[in-house]
């Protein structure tokens, strides 16, 4: 048992600094050794080496993708598509909805959204995405509705507590 002790003791002379640390030895969380972190524009001493190696034979390696890719190669012709054409972004849509004020109207706009899927104007994730956004305005007017009701009722609670009130007296 003393032996243990003892070990503990030497650990505890011999380790690292513990300015900033919790008592289990680690940073607390969101806590950083660094706090300046890395200076900014700093590059990744890996990364300054390999765009040394390929000054000068850009334009080689290039030609040579393109030579391999016409060749057949699967890998060539893949890097070459993708350095060439750039991954489709969202496309801005243009759909006339109903404007969301009852939920007939979120009803409405639902079947505009599907008729435009069926008919092929509207992929299934624009499809998702314009539902995703009636689906909130829906739930809007149910709240905005839901907070009218309950204050309708607590009105005409308070009126027949006023006429409970003066009829006891």
């Amino acid at each position: 048992m003393q032996a243990t002790n003892e070990k503990r003791i030497t650990q505890s002379k011999h380790s690292r600094p513990t300015a900033g640390r919790g008592t289990n030895g680690r940073f607390p969380v969101g806590v950083s050794g660094n706090p300046a972190g890395r200076p900014q524009g700093s590059r990744h001493r890996a990364s300054v080496l390999a765009e040394g190696l390929l000054d000068g034979r850009v334009e080689a390696l290039t030609e040579k993708a393109v030579e391999m890719a016409l060749a057949g190669d699967v890998t060539a012709l893949r890097l070459c598509l993708e350095r060439l054409l750039p991954v489709r972004r969202e496309r801005h849509l243009t759909m006339t909805l109903p404007p969301p004020v009852t939920a007939a109207d979120i009803t409405a706009g639902f079947v505009r959204v599907v008729e435009a899927l069926a008919s092929g104007d509207l992929t299934p994730s624009e499809t998702s995405s314009v539902a995703e956004l009636l689906e909130s305005a829906r739930r809007a007017i149910e709240t905005t509705d839901l907070a009218r009701r309950i204050e309708e009722l607590e009105e005409r609670l308070e009126d027949e507590e006023q006429d409970e009130a003066g009829a006891d007296n």
